[in-house]
């Protein structure tokens, strides 16, 4: 009978909706003890990819500034 199938298929359906309100839930208490809006995860390449973000656009901010 298919309405068999229907008692499984809400158990999956609560059991993924748990995992991401969870998951959800963790990030934001993670991020509030971080002082953060939302939980950021930088690493030293991403620090590393801004500092030469920065320089680049001052580079290229002095290079305008002289034409």
């Amino acid at each position: 009978m298919p309405y068999q199938v229907l008692p499984g298929l809400v158990v999956i359906s609560v059991a993924f909706s748990l995992m991401g309100v969870g998951f959800g839930a963790i990030n934001k208490w993670q991020a509030r003890n971080n002082m953060q809006s939302k939980l950021e995860l930088l690493t030293d390449w991403d620090r590393m990819m801004d500092e030469r973000d920065r320089k680049l656009a001052a580079r290229a901010a002095a290079f305008n500034a002289k034409q």
